[in-house]
């Protein structure tokens, strides 16, 4: 009998001490070992993955926690189920990703009944360290719910309610849990402070920015508002350009500034616009790069992904595939931009230099499993393999963690089984599917309905 308990309040520490028992670490990559706070090599991640905590500027949202335990319980049931050792589980209160975890494991393993989950009081169980240190170092390693455990005991005294610092940290931990509400009014406060200091300036621009990507792209549909985010940043850029206020990094945050800027002209259909700005800021943050490293390098990354995403509206398709080659060059392990340029290659008619982009993900083992078999799926049914497209669908639908995707890959399964005829399987999963937003809702339903047609004909 394997036993793994939990032994302290981390959100991911029942799936730390899981891996650890099992021996599971030199299957998992690198960014899996640092979600769930395994020593990593920092030469194989993206530069996201990278960043130094105290210059931190992009963060990861829950969705990306959930897949990466996801991928993670996955390979430790395939390891499992080499062997038949029976597991017995402790746990008393368990976190979000803890019991996605055991969910998903059990679901994966061949032989489940050998897992035994116990659920009782356990006597002791560490206690996380309640410092902004340690707030910070959770929301670099993407685990914002020990982060935000860590913050609103924090909160509770009178004094940190009014560090600046405490409360941007805390707002950018709810935007990655999708509590953009609350994220919002604690960055209300930040930048309605009457400070000026240049630490806490910074805070402030920094305040402006997520403000305008909260109202730009955090928010549900019905909060957001283009005009306020457009406000914040242009009240930020005028703060910036006055002698008085105290901030030692202008030249920097005026550029990332104006990259929010470009995604409203983006928005409002001002796409030269928006490119004639950006190439502006690459040309612009190259000094920049070569005085203050790889966390500025990180921004340009983001602003030629942008300036991608501009030439791929306007059918630019050569200038599109070339600042997404550069892209890559800049992040090799990025996965994001990765399946980004198999996307392209197959949205292009370009099915091989798809499916060898596919490849390369592979073995760089950075995979996202549901992502990579969707994607499989896809190349399998451009060839008209389809029994060998319906495998990779139903592998990508049955073991999705990502509801944003959820109906794409309900929809792409359907399609398969009614290609094959198999209408009774359609018919099987149409009573037990839920269906996430409005996405494809229309063409599901007209599947599901032709597949009950077809039955009774």
């Amino acid at each position: 009998m394997i036993n793994v308990t939990k032994k302290n309040e981390v959100a991911t520490n029942l799936i730390k001490e899981f891996v650890l028992l099992i021996n599971a670490e030199s299957i998992l990559n690198n960014a899996e070992k640092k979600f769930i706070d395994l020593p990593f090599a920092m030469d194989q991640l993206s530069l996201t993955d990278k960043q130094p905590i105290d210059n931190q500027l992009r963060f990861y949202e829950k969705n990306y926690g959930l897949t990466v335990v996801n991928n993670i319980a996955l390979k430790c049931a395939q390891q499992l189920s080499e062997s038949n050792h029976p597991l017995e589980i402790n746990m008393s209160e368990l976190s979000e990703v803890e019991v996605l975890f055991l969910e998903r494991l059990t679901q994966y393993m061949i032989n489940s009944e050998n897992l035994h989950l116990k659920f009782n009081s356990i006597e002791y169980i560490e206690k996380v360290e309640i410092s902004k240190k340690e707030l910070k170092r959770f929301l670099n390693i993407a685990d914002p719910w020990t982060a935000i455990k860590i913050g609103e005991i924090l909160l509770q005294k009178r004094e940190s309610q009014e560090d600046l610092d405490l409360l941007h940290i805390l707002a950018l931990n709810y935007n990655s849990i999708g509590n953009t509400l609350a994220a919002e009014d604690l960055l209300l406060k930040v930048i309605h402070s009457e400070v000026n200091s240049v630490r806490e300036n910074k805070i402030i621009i920094s305040s402006f920015y997520i403000l305008a990507m909260t109202h730009l792209r955090h928010h549900t549909n019905g909060l957001k508002d283009m005009m306020k985010a457009q406000k914040y940043l242009d009240k930020a850029l005028e703060l910036m350009k006055d002698d008085n206020f105290a901030h030692d990094d202008r030249k920097f945050s005026s550029i990332f500034n104006r990259n929010g800027y470009a995604l409203i002209l983006f928005n409002e259909g001002r796409v030269d616009e928006a490119i004639s700005l950006l190439n502006d800021k690459l040309i612009e943050i190259e000094p920049l790069i070569k005085e203050k490293g790889e966390y500025i390098l990180l921004h340009k990354t983001v602003l030629l992904y942008n300036l991608y995403q501009c030439h791929v509206v306007l059918d630019r398709l050569d200038e599109a595939e070339s600042t997404l080659k550069k892209l890559i060059q800049l992040d090799y392990y990025d996965l994001d931009y990765r399946y980004e340029l198999v996307r392209f290659y197959f949205s292009t008619n370009n099915l091989e230099q798809g499916k060898v982009e596919l490849d390369q993900i592979s073995k760089l083992d950075i995979e996202d499993y549901p992502t990579h078999q969707s994607y499989l799926g896809f190349y399998y049914l451009e060839k008209n393999d389809l029994p060998v497209a319906k495998e990779h669908y139903a592998n990508a639908y049955h073991t999705n963690v990502n509801a944003k995707k959820s109906n794409e890959f309900l929809y792409n399964y359907l399609y398969t089984l009614y290609a094959l005829h198999e209408f009774d399987e359609v018919n099987q999963i149409s009573m037990k599917c839920r269906l996430y937003g409005i996405t494809l809702e229309k063409e599901i339903g007209e599947l599901i309905k032709a597949s009950e047609s077809s039955l009774q004909s």
